[in-house]
């Protein structure tokens, strides 16, 4: 999933994906981010997932909370 930097809080990078909602980031997955850049995040994992990207990415984003 492509998503650009909204803005950068302390620790947290705020993105927006493609479906226009935006998540937060822990800055130590992207240190060198500045806002306006786009970065691409791509989950890896033992078995292929049928799930859309941005809802495994939702899913483990609420699991860290």
């Amino acid at each position: 999933m492509r998503v650009i930097i909204d803005r950068i809080e302390e620790n947290i990078v705020i993105v927006e994906a493609d479906d226009e909602n935006t998540y937060k980031l822990s800055s130590a997955l992207c240190p060198d981010a500045r806002e306006g850049d786009t970065i691409e995040i791509n989950v890896i994992g033992k078995q292929p997932s049928k799930e859309e990207p941005h809802t495994i990415f939702e899913r483990l984003r609420k699991k860290r909370t």
